[in-house]
């Protein structure tokens, strides 16, 4: 369970500042509810990068202490906070909005989609229909984002400021292919 402090610590704000934002923006533009998809591609893409101001510096140090456990949580703060100031705690904040943003791109509107389908006839939807369309639906967001996690990894467990784009790169011409869809399977 190592991490698990960051882990609790950012999940609830992060998730509360995504819904919210989400919420907001999706029903904001309320005279073009025609253009539902492309409201709700946005709004989950607006909701991840405002989420992610709260989740990149519980997800940094969550994946150091997951990385170094003989480390506490607190005391990767304070050695990210003293060698890199407050901004340290952001490294990876391109690289996880640069999968956050397909993720969703994926998910929402598929996951829609598939409670559509699921509902069929009817006016509602199960919660436990909703449940399984999301899960799928995560799963096929996950699995399309799985290579930029990687490299998100690779960069927030680093010392040197590199982009996404090189470490993917490299990530292919030194492990191959295979490596960076690490994760993805048992």
């Amino acid at each position: 369970y190592a991490g698990i402090g960051p882990l609790l610590t950012g999940s609830m704000p992060s998730s509360a500042t995504f819904f919210m934002t989400y919420e907001y923006v999706r029903v904001k533009p309320g005279r073009y509810s025609d253009m539902k998809l492309a409201t709700n591609m946005v709004a989950a893409s607006v909701g991840e990068v405002m989420s992610c101001l709260v989740r990149v510096p519980c997800e940094l140090v969550k994946q150091r202490v997951q990385a170094n456990p003989q480390h506490s949580s607190w005391g990767v703060l304070r050695t990210t906070l003293r060698d890199g100031g407050g901004l340290g705690l952001y490294r990876g904040f391109a690289a996880t909005v640069s999968r956050e943003i397909p993720f969703s791109l994926v998910q929402y509107p598929l996951w829609e989609y598939l409670k559509k389908i699921a509902r069929g006839e009817s006016d509602k939807l199960a919660a436990w229909q909703s449940a399984g369309v999301g899960a799928v639906a995560g799963g096929i967001a996950a699995a399309v984002t799985t290579p930029i996690d990687v490299a998100k990894t690779r960069i927030m467990l680093g010392n040197q400021k590199v982009g996404l784009y090189s470490v993917l790169i490299k990530i292919f011409q030194n492990e191959g292919p295979r490596a960076l869809l690490a994760g993805l399977g048992p």
